[in-house]
């Protein structure tokens, strides 16, 4: 099962299925009160910034399964932040990789528990995050990055 937390659908998560794993709480940054069952465990996930934007990625193009010009879907769930905004680990995982993303931004992809592998996309990846790298639930992994078409996504 993937999570994708990004722009495009090139392999991680768009931000995908934020909306479906977690819904909006007093803190954003607590555990959700609803969770994730995957064989048979259960996960609880933080939203990965710290506040909720205030663009809906529920709504445009910006949601899970968004049609697109090409007549592909739109594979995560776009969160509009300022350049510079912390992106955090949604749950305790390990770092298996990051590269090059879209328009001069990164991707970061992370197993967490469970099996779930999240990529979260038009990034900066922070420093130390590197292949067998252990993250915290909560953990600042990255910054939103401004992309060279000028959009601030995480």
């Amino acid at each position: 099962m993937h999570l994708k937390v990004s722009a495009n659908w090139r392999g991680f998560l768009r931000r995908a299925y934020c909306a479906e794993i977690v819904p909006h709480t007093a803190n954003p940054v607590e555990t959700s009160r609803s969770s994730l069952t995957e064989t048979n465990n259960t996960v609880p996930w933080i939203f990965p910034l710290r506040s909720r934007p205030t663009l809906s990625y529920k709504t445009g193009g910006r949601y899970f399964g968004a049609n697109r010009p090409s007549r592909r879907k739109h594979a995560g769930c776009d969160l509009i932040a300022p350049s510079g905004t912390e992106v955090l680990a949604m749950e305790d995982g390990e770092v298996l990789q990051s590269y090059p993303f879209w328009q001069g931004t990164d991707a970061l992809e992370i197993k967490h528990q469970g099996g779930m592998i999240v990529r979260y996309c038009e990034i900066s990846v922070a420093s130390g995050m590197r292949p067998g790298i252990r993250v915290s639930k909560g953990q600042v992994i990255a910054h939103v990055k401004r992309s060279k078409k000028k959009t601030w996504r995480c």
